[in-house]
């Protein structure tokens, strides 16, 4: 897994576009989960829980590798990942062998359950994140449920918010016009 320290707010879904709501935030296309251990635990790994009442399809992250997290055969499942970490949870067809990723693009995110940015530790983010993750397929209408299972533990999606994005540019931009014009007096 890749270490990712960017500050940004994360929902586990198949987006690219955000949308928010209080408490919630919903990516129309998937991007990969960046993992946010919080304060309040005397440990650096995020803990999750995944829960799956889909069949067909088993649930894991890509590594250069499919790594099984929850095969079709059970409907919950608990593992531990480093905070910092990037995740691209992936999904594996039973039958054909098939792997999906989320930066393929093909899934819709939905996080919830807030967590304040102040509570993060590892890595320390500059903006909320969230501790609650479902993702949606659209391959067979496929949902994993994604649960954090310490109180300040979550996730964020591992680019920032297009908004934020916009508004920083904007104001670099902007700063260097200010400069230009300075200069030219």
């Amino acid at each position: 897994m890749q270490k990712f320290t960017l500050p940004v707010a994360l929902v586990l879904s198949l987006a690219c576009g955000f949308a928010t709501t209080a408490g919630a935030m919903q990516m129309s296309s998937s991007v990969p989960v960046l993992m946010i251990d919080g304060v309040g635990d005397a440990n650096a790994t995020v803990g999750i829980q995944v829960f799956d009442t889909s069949t067909g399809y088993d649930f894991g992250y890509y590594d250069g590798g499919f790594n099984l997290i929850l095969d079709d055969s059970n409907l919950f499942a608990t593992t531990t990942f480093a905070g910092g970490d990037i995740v691209d949870f992936a999904i594996m067809n039973t039958t054909t062998g098939e792997i999906t990723k989320l930066s393929d693009g093909t899934a819709t995110m939905n996080f919830t359950g807030v967590v304040l940015a102040s509570n993060s530790q590892n890595p320390v983010v500059s903006n909320d994140y969230y501790q609650n993750l479902t993702i949606t397929w659209t391959i067979g209408n496929n949902d994993f449920v994604v649960n954090m299972s310490d109180i300040y533990d979550g996730f964020a999606p591992s680019v920032p918010e297009p908004s934020a994005a916009l508004v920083f540019g904007l104001g670099f931009v902007m700063f260097e016009r200010i400069v230009r014009r300075n200069r030219r007096r």
